[in-house]
């Protein structure tokens, strides 16, 4: 995939974490952070930035817009999309960073009409309809529509049979199921039900794994700081339970 069809956008709380792999992702992407107007936003000076734009949000949010973290990535990926003009987009948080994503990009490029998902916290029960969402990749405009889909749900509160919380599947409990549904229905799915998981999850994504990523680096904001996995080693002991992933290697094996 060549430079100009590749942006990478960067998004959440401003930290050094993702700054780490700047350069790399620089080399091979258009790149786009979006953070927060009370992140300390000095942080960036220690960085080369010429040629990537920075989106500065405002953390002034509506509470009831709030549903775990969702809102919060809805607002920083929107803010970020909303200057992306490349045919794919790969999203990214800006607590995590990842030395080698050709693996993602293989994948998105293998399978266009497909959305590119993290395996962290990746729920191998497709009724679920729970992908990872850590990092995921791909068309520009499925991620736009996706976001803005997201983005609008939240903000209307999820009144009673909204698009992500009706009686054709179970309620909702979090994030990722969020963004997997708002990501299906921009791909242009409309059936949710649990008869149609298995079916709908193969047909819309797919799972790219992250020790296939190279070097990891990863913010554990409960307790360990920043920590750092060399090329292929990340391993889910004795760390933050978001690392942990579902025993398959390919989305046709989900139950």
């Amino acid at each position: 995939m060549n430079k100009e069809d590749l942006s990478i956008i960067l998004v959440g709380k401003l930290k050094e974490t993702a700054l780490c792999q700047l350069d790399y992702y620089k080399g091979i992407a258009k790149v786009i952070i979006s953070c927060w107007d009370d992140d300390d936003l000095s942080i960036l000076d220690k960085y080369d930035t010429s040629g990537v734009e920075i989106v500065v949000n405002d953390s002034n949010l509506p509470s009831h817009a709030e549903f775990g973290s969702s809102y919060y990535q809805a607002v920083t990926a929107n803010g970020a999309l909303e200057r992306v003009n490349t045919l794919y987009t790969i999203k990214i948080r800006l607590d995590e960073s990842f030395g080698n994503v050709q693996p993602l990009i293989d994948l998105m490029e293998a399978f266009p009409q497909k959305i590119i998902f993290g395996s962290p916290h990746f729920s191998k029960v497709a009724e679920h309809y729970h992908a990872g969402d850590h990092y995921y990749g791909c068309r520009s405009e499925t991620m736009k529509t996706g976001i803005s889909i997201l983005k609008k749900n939240l903000e209307d509160g999820f009144p009673e049979g909204c698009l992500f919380n009706n009686k054709d599947f179970k309620q909702i409990s979090s994030s990722e199921q969020l963004v997997t549904r708002a990501m299906f229905y921009a791909n242009g799915e409309r059936d949710f039900s649990v008869e149609s998981a298995r079916e709908v999850m193969i047909r819309n994504c797919d799972v790219c794994k992250i020790k296939k990523l190279g070097s990891v680096h990863y913010t554990e904001t409960n307790t360990l700081g920043t920590i750092y996995f060399a090329n292929g080693t990340i391993h889910n002991e004795g760390y933050s339970p978001c690392w942990q992933e579902s025993n398959f290697e390919s989305i046709e094996e989900i139950i």
